[in-house]
């Protein structure tokens, strides 16, 4: 990017990467409510935040195996934006 371009990004953030050690616990933990995300060029330099709200009561998505079947697989959103990159691809250079 050039300086002072703009862009918006998109990436994912996995729960884990958002979890804290709880001493009382002894595990890591995501609990429900504000997490405060800083973003920059580096650890000094964070001029860009947000907060997001967690909500851990979001349904878990059971693990995907070669016995899953194909329906059950779709209702997963994860699932289904991998298999719709997948079948994108294969198009891509089957075309």
């Amino acid at each position: 990017m050039s300086p002072g371009e703009e862009r918006t990004v998109t990436f994912p953030v996995a729960a884990d990467d958002l979890a804290q050690w709880d001493v009382t616990r002894p595990r890591r933990v995501l609990d429900d409510g504000p997490v405060h995300l800083l973003v920059g060029a580096s650890s000094r330099d964070l001029p860009h935040d947000v907060t997001v709200m967690i909500h851990t009561d979001v349904p878990r998505w059971k693990p995907l195996l070669r016995e899953t079947a194909p329906a059950a697989a779709l209702d997963n959103p994860y699932a289904r934006r991998a298999v719709a990159g997948l079948l994108a691809e294969h198009l891509t250079h089957t075309s």
